[in-house]
């Protein structure tokens, strides 16, 4: 349906044909535009190694036997390939697999198993192919691209059996910190996390210190061999060590551009791109950072019983404490551990907030050579966070959002050849959910429900229509109960309150620590005098209340099907 509405909209982007080099004379010939990216890609994806590398202790092995895949589990690896995904260098899709049969899966079996017993790889199974995708900017400066790997779909196959096997051990071995690829998790469990930290230090007149950090090039910079010594130091079978040393060791690129190619570069540092098992491999790579900051029980946000000095998305890391003194030493410490596995602190794009109700005069935050600048609002995983606690500007974003979705699928939502039930859906699915990201963190006030309801009744009149008033004959624009009625579905805020609401129960019952320690503890304080702000917990025992449910809604909340009946339908 989202390829379809894509190409239906219209929404697509010329591509540029023409680059400039780096003395900036344009380049026109196929031939010379593949040798600039060549060069380019060269340079971005070999970083200088560490001047410093970690002390690894590596003195016990893991030698406990880590069996080969079977024929079962090759041929449930292939029909979870995704489709429509563009080949790699062996010019083969994910269709062609799954279409192969039998003999296929047997062959790509006696491949895998050769590679499992003698861990030697395929040389072609070592080179990705990268094109270039345009994200914004000048569209002749090859710094406004991304690449984006393709990967031979036979080593797809491979990688996702190497990923089976270190995902249990991954869990047990990584903090409650890194919400990233985790199952279970999602960013709005972080999202979640920080926006109740901010509430509640606002509520008892504390301060948090925050710098939300950026690495350079975070996922190209690790060292490899660094990499490889963690796994070990954490005591993953040496097996599993060893197939994905063969797997991220010694690779290749080659840039396509239309139907050229350029000559390989070999790329020795980072993990590969578009491989499944690189944020797994990351998210082990920043575990050792952290654990090597040794963080202290004292340093981080306090609440009653316990401290939260971190949190983190893969790459995207939030340091928290309650003084300036604070988050500078933990920054510092990252900084130098960072430093011996590849990551390099982005200074231009790590930024440094501060929540609370005092002034702060401090419009940088030094550490070391660093300064990092201020803001008064921070984009955290796509939701705006802001130094007061206050929610103005993500809603003013998520409406701003759903008008340019809206606004790209205007003339289907106006078209005579569609449904109203198909524009009706094209509502609810595409429109809808990019209005409501993160919303089940939010404690919205009247006047914000209010801004949601106009623009879905905009939407909805542009799907519906006006309507042939009975008494005037004349076209008249749809009140408001019509528009309602003639929906029959719940309104953007009734849905904004049960997503809330599950999201409650969902936190409640999580086995993640965090999230239970944020919605039951405090912070150690004083309320100031005054109504305070309106608070998240507020808003979903006024719904339980409304819908029947008591006080007690955490009690309610542990009975996962109950709760949900509860909120569609409240409780008796």
């Amino acid at each position: 349906m989202y390829k379809t509405i894509k190409n239906l909209s219209g929404d697509f982007k010329r591509s540029e044909r023409f680059i400039r080099d780096s003395n900036g004379s344009l380049v026109t010939t196929n031939e010379g535009i593949a040798k600039e990216w060549e060069k380019y890609f060269e340079e971005l994806l070999n970083c200088e190694e560490p001047d410093e590398l970690f002390m690894f202790d590596l003195g016990n092995i893991n030698n406990q036997e880590c069996p080969e895949p079977t024929l079962e589990e090759i041929d449930l690896q292939i029909k979870n390939l995704k489709n429509n995904k563009s080949p790699g260098e062996d010019g083969f899709q994910a269709e062609l697999l799954k279409k192969g049969g039998e003999d296929v899966t047997q062959w790509i079996w006696q491949v895998i198993k050769q590679i499992w017993v003698t861990e030697e790889f395929p040389e072609d199974w070592k080179t990705s192919l990268i094109c270039p995708i345009h994200k914004k900017g000048n569209k002749q400066d090859r710094n406004n691209y991304r690449g984006i790997a393709l990967l031979n779909v036979a080593y797809k196959v491979f990688s996702n059996c190497i990923l089976t096997r270190i995902k249990e051990k991954t869990e047990q071995t990584i903090g409650e910190y890194q919400g990233g690829f985790r199952p279970g998790k999602s960013t709005t469990d972080q999202i979640f996390i920080i926006r109740q930290l901010y509430q509640k230090t606002w509520e008892f007149d504390r301060e948090i210190h925050t710098l939300f950090v950026d690495f350079k090039k975070a996922y190209d910079s690790i060292h490899r061999e660094s990499l490889i010594n963690i796994l070990k130091e954490f005591y993953f079978p040496q097996k599993l060590v060893n197939l994905v040393s063969i797997s991220i060791m010694e690779t290749v690129v080659k840039i396509k551009v239309g139907n050229v190619k350029s000559d390989p570069v070999t790329v020795k540092s980072g993990l590969r791109q578009g491989d499944s098992i690189s944020p797994i491999l990351f998210n082990l790579v920043l575990e050792k950072v952290i654990r090597e900051m040794k963080i202290e029980p004292h340093e981080g946000i306090k609440l009653r019983n316990s401290t939260i000095p971190l949190l983190a998305y893969a790459d995207d890391i939030v340091l928290m404490d309650e003084s300036q003194d604070g988050v500078k030493r933990l920054c510092g410490r990252l900084i130098d551990a960072a430093q011996k596995v590849g990551l390099q602190i982005n200074e231009q794009k790590t930024e440094y907030m501060i929540i609370g109700r005092h002034n702060w005069m401090d419009q940088v935050l030094e550490v070391g050579h660093f300064k990092f600048k201020r803001v008064n609002s921070f984009k955290y995983l796509g939701s705006i966070v802001t130094e007061k606690n206050d929610i103005t500007k993500e809603v003013a974003a998520r409406i701003q959002a759903g008008n340019r979705i809206y606004y790209g699928l205007e003339k289907l939502l106006s078209s005579r050849s569609l449904s109203r039930e198909i524009k009706r859906r094209l509502y609810t699915s595409l429109i809808r959910p990019v209005i409501l990201y993160g919303s089940e963190t939010w404690a919205l006030r009247k006047s914000d429900e209010n801004k949601f309801l106009i623009l879905e009744r905009r939407i909805l009149r542009k799907i519906f229509g006006p309507i042939k008033d009975n008494i005037t004959g004349e076209w008249r624009r749809r009140k408001n109960i019509e528009l309602q009625e003639i929906f029959n579905e719940n309104n953007i805020a009734e849905t904004i309150k049960k997503k809330r609401l599950r999201w409650a129960g969902h936190a409640i019952r999580s086995q993640n620590s965090l999230l239970r320690m944020v919605l039951e503890q405090n912070p150690v304080g004083k309320r100031p005098l005054g109504r305070p702000k309106l608070r998240w917990e507020d808003l979903v025992k006024r719904d339980i209340e409304d819908l029947g449910g008591g006080a007690n809604w955490k009690d309610l909340a542990m009975n996962r099907d109950a709760w949900r009946i509860g909120c569609e339908t409240g409780w008796s």
